[in-house]
């Protein structure tokens, strides 16, 4: 539940949109969330709670200013530049192999459960990297994306069929699909139960959802506290295995499985990506200069600060 506001006043009901408790305690005041972090006394769920902060949010799409609306149903790959967004196109470009890496470890964990073919839906698709690996595993590939470059790039490159909007009751009928995923979204909505219910009822009967947000539950948050890099504009939302699982069973699924994903990124994102931010930029920009040869590396982490659960809706 929102309560709207305009900046300086809240903007979140003061409650768990995971248990629905009132009850909680304060936990962090980081310096760029959107307001303070506290901790649901009743089932540990993790939260921003007032919200003070709503710029960086998105709640409401497509995120479109003076762009020609026609652009949100674009199928030409020219059309991105017209959006903010494309500078980061050529990097995510430069990691595409890594990204494919992440894809084909997630729908390898699907397939166990509920092999291909069948319709899947990436909820937040972003520029469609997913969405292209699921099809050449077999699947339909289909996408939500409120951020219209990265939409135009999903729709093409994966030929599939992607709504550039948020979720509403009637942007897809009940039951049409048989996976839906989403990656790191969930940490960024103001009512993750209220979203989690809306996919829910588009998922058939024995069909799968699979959730990947940041994991709170993990030893660097404890060393870092509010400096960790979960915290940021944008993040609304904490969760841990055991809340990202309540949730999903609240909502009526039932949990087959919990991991922490290993994150495959090339040398280039892992040197100059994080380097700019945790090294000095005399240092972070000779790294940029290495070799090709060596940037293009892939190279597979797991800081346990990721963690993704699957859950399966019940036959009737």
């Amino acid at each position: 539940m929102m309560v709207v506001g305009h900046k300086g006043q809240s903007i979140r009901a003061e409650y768990c949109l995971v248990c629905g408790s009132s009850r909680a305690i304060p936990v962090f005041h980081p310096r760029q969330s959107p307001g303070p972090v506290v901790r649901c006394c009743e089932c540990g769920q993790v939260y921003v709670s007032p919200v003070f902060q709503s710029e960086g949010l998105i709640s409401e799409g497509p995120v479109i200013k003076q762009e020609n609306p026609s652009l949100l149903h674009s199928t030409n790959l020219d059309d991105i530049e017209h959006f903010w967004e494309a500078s980061f196109l050529p990097h995510k470009l430069r990691d595409q192999l890594a990204l494919q890496t992440n894809a084909k470890d997630a729908l390898a964990r699907i397939a166990r459960l509920h092999p291909p073919p069948g319709h899947l839906l990436d909820f937040g698709c972003g520029w469609g990297f997913f969405l292209a690996e699921a099809r050449s595993q077999g699947w339909e590939p289909f996408g939500l994306e409120p951020l219209p470059g990265p939409a135009i790039h999903a729709r093409v490159s994966a030929q599939a069929q992607v709504v550039t909007d948020t979720l509403h009751d009637d942007t897809f009928p009940a039951e049409s699909f048989d996976v839906v995923t989403s990656f790191q979204v969930f940490e960024h909505l103001p009512d993750p139960a209220a979203v989690l219910g809306q996919i829910v009822r588009l998922v058939r009967p024995g069909g799968l959802v699979l959730i990947e947000v940041p994991n709170i539950a993990t030893w660097s948050v404890h060393l870092l506290g509010r400096y960790h890099r979960h915290f940021v504009a944008d993040h609304l939302n904490f969760f841990s295995a055991e809340t990202l699982g309540r949730l999903m069973e609240r909502q009526g699924l039932q949990v087959m499985s919990s991991y922490r994903p290993a994150r495959a990124m090339t040398m280039h994102h892992l040197l100059v990506g994080w380097g700019r931010r945790l090294l000095p930029a005399q240092l972070s920009s000779a790294l940029a200069k290495l070799p090709d040869q060596i940037l293009q590396q892939i190279v597979r982490l797991n800081l346990g600060d990721i963690v993704a659960v699957i859950g399966r809706k019940p036959l009737r």
